[in-house]
C-alpha cells in the first residue's frame, strides 16, 4: 500500500535537470506535481491496484489514502492541485540530488517488486518498467538486478488476507 514508488521516482525522472540545476531548491510536490506527471502517477498506481487486487487486497488510491491519512483535503479538485496546495507536501523541499532515496530506494524495492510480481501474476506493469528502465539509464546502475523481487519474499495466507513478508 506504500504509495512512494507510484509517486517518487516519475515525478524525479521527468525534473531530474530541475533537480540537479536547483541545488536543493526543488520541491516535488509543490512545484514538480502536474497535470502530465499525473498522468504518469495514474498509470503505476493502476498498476499497484491491480496487483494488490491480484493478491486479493484492495488497496487505496492515492487520492484516498492521503485523504484518509490527512495529508490531502478530500474535495473535486484535480491530484495535481491538491498536492500543490496540501498543507503537508507543499512545505516538503527535495530531493536534493537525482540519486537519493526518492530515485534509488523507491525503484528497486518498490517499482521493481511491482514488476517481478507482474511476471509472476502475469499483469502487465509497462509504466513501472519504463521508470525502471529510463531511471537505470539515468543513474547508470541496473535496477532489475539486486532488487526485491518476489522470488525474495514469502507469501502467507493469514485471515483471508495475503500478507508479504521479506
Amino acid at each position: 500500500a506504500n504509495g512512494n514508488p507510484e509517486l517518487h521516482p516519475g515525478p524525479c525522472l521527468l525534473h531530474a535537470e530541475r533537480i540537479k540545476y536547483s541545488n536543493g531548491e526543488f520541491w516535488v510536490y509543490k512545484e514538480g506535481i502536474t497535470p502530465h506527471v499525473i498522468n504518469i502517477i495514474t498509470q503505476v498506481q493502476n498498476e499497484r491496484l491491480e496487483l494488490g487486487r491480484a493478491l486479493g487486497l484492495e488497496l487505496d488510491d492515492a487520492r484516498v489514502a492521503r485523504v484518509k491519512r490527512g495529508y490531502l483535503e478530500e474535495n473535486s479538485t484535480s491530484l495535481d492541485v491538491l498536492f500543490n496546495s496540501s498543507p503537508v507536501f507543499s512545505n516538503i523541499k527535495g530531493p536534493i540530488s537525482v540519486d537519493g532515496r526518492y530515485m534509488t530506494e523507491d525503484i528497486s524495492h518498490g517499482l521493481a517488486l511491482y514488476s517481478s510480481l507482474g511476471k509472476r501474476l502475469k499483469i502487465p506493469t509497462p509504466a513501472s518498467d519504463a521508470i525502471i528502465t529510463l531511471g537505470g539509464m539515468l543513474l547508470e546502475r541496473d535496477f532489475f538486478k539486486r532488487v526485491l523481487r518476489f522470488k525474495n519474499l514469502v507469501l502467507k495466507k493469514w485471515t483471508q488476507r495475503v500478507w508479504l513478508q521479506q
